[in-house]
């Protein structure tokens, strides 16, 4: 088990490489690999994280941005933070995330992949 203590503005923890149909900063995430992929951008000076923030938001990796992988994950602040699941907000001080595999079944059609080949273009 990792533990980072890190003054940060964003956390991105992804299990695929887009977010509403676009490309993030976390581009080689896939969904089959049991991982989460996180992505922490640093806080530093107001512009320079906004600059961090719309290059990330770009596909493209800040040089403040910190990649880790885990299969738990668990964030804990000591004041409330906003935290977004999927489009729903909340507030809280703390969030667990595990791995659970196989919880998922999908019904596709014979010889679907994931496209790869759009990642490595990046």
């Amino acid at each position: 088990m990792t533990s980072i203590t890190l003054v940060i503005s964003l956390i991105h923890i992804a299990n695929g490489p887009y977010y509403a149909g676009k490309k993030t900063g976390l581009a080689e995430a896939t969904p089959d690999d049991g991982v989460f992929d996180i992505a922490l951008i640093k806080s530093s000076h107001a512009l320079r994280t906004l600059s961090a923030m719309g290059r990330y938001a770009k596909g493209k990796r800040p040089k403040n941005c910190v990649f880790i992988q885990g299969k738990k994950i668990t964030i804990r602040t000591k004041s409330n933070m906003w935290i977004q699941l999927d489009n729903e907000y909340i507030q809280d001080n703390s969030i667990d995330l595990n791995m659970v595999h196989h919880a998922v079944q999908i019904v596709s059609i014979n010889n679907l992949t994931y496209p790869m080949a759009s990642i490595a273009a990046i």
